[in-house]
């Protein structure tokens, strides 16, 4: 939206109202003389029949018309990128994630027993980080286009401001990719704190004492210990793909620097 408005609005504050004000006020002047043929009235009539100014109106609001043209056209440069603030953010980043993921199904035989059961069959979820990269790259290239574009720019008797919409949709360029990075940088930190919290779970259970007559507390220790097989593939093959999730981050400028899990750097941990 123009600010004044090119065309006309309903408070009369538009370019078009200011300029047939103007017009009007030329022609309001004839009233201001008395007729000196001796018939009552003003001079008014005359000179909005008058051909000559007739035609010189008429140019004026062809030239109207011809900058509210040139002004759409230039609006539209711009509303090619409304998807940035009319979009829902949480929905479509909700269909998002939908697919971007890989799930990989692997098999273990838990009990040993050579027969894999179908409760033996372990999927696991891993980022499509390749997917991410794209849509951070996408919104990054908009970003640039938007940068470039120049901050006034000069059609006819219009000097167009552009300054306020290109920091609007800066703004909202900045929301965009904050929504993939901030995800990846959580995913990160939540990965090694719930691994933190499992390890002290763990640690925890194991530190205590079991007399050989406390069932109960033999059983809780071999469920930590199975916990923790059952855990030990995943967790080896969690931090290759959270490293590759760091350097990706890192290209776009996001560090981790600072970030703890545990009161340990998280960079420490990978």
């Amino acid at each position: 939206v123009y600010v004044p408005d090119l065309n006309s609005t309903e408070n009369t504050n538009g370019i078009r109202d200011v300029v047939q004000a103007v017009q009007a006020g030329f022609i309001g002047a004839a009233s201001l003389f008395k007729r000196i043929d001796g018939i009552e009235g003003s001079y008014v009539k005359e000179l909005m029949e008058d051909p000559e100014i007739s035609m010189l109106r008429a140019v004026i609001n062809d030239n109207l018309a011809h900058h509210e043209a040139l002004g759409a056209e230039f609006r539209d440069k711009y509303m090619q990128y409304e998807y940035l603030w009319s979009t829902d953010l949480t929905k479509l980043f909700a269909e998002f994630l939908q697919d971007a993921y890989i799930i990989e199904n692997e098999e273990e035989d838990l009990d040993g027993d050579g027969i894999i059961e179908e409760d033996e069959i372990i999927s696991r979820r891993f980022l499509d980080l390749n997917k991410f990269d794209e849509q951070i790259q996408h919104f990054r290239g908009v970003q640039s286009e938007i940068q470039d574009l120049r901050h006034s720019t000069d059609i006819g008797y219009l000097r167009i401001n552009s300054q306020p919409i290109k920091q609007a949709l800066s703004t909202w360029i900045t929301k965009w990719v904050y929504l993939f990075t901030q995800y990846l940088h959580d995913h990160v930190h939540n990965k090694l704190h719930s691994l933190q919290k499992f390890i002290d779970t763990v640690q925890n259970g194991l530190d205590l004492e079991v007399d050989k007559d406390d069932k109960d507390g033999l059983m809780s220790v071999m469920t930590h210990i199975r916990d923790v097989r059952k855990r030990m593939d995943e967790t080896h093959t969690m931090f290759a793909p959270l490293r590759d999730t760091v350097a990706l981050l890192k290209t776009h400028g996001i560090s981790f620097e600072g970030t703890e899990v545990a009161d340990m750097p998280l960079l420490d941990w990978i």
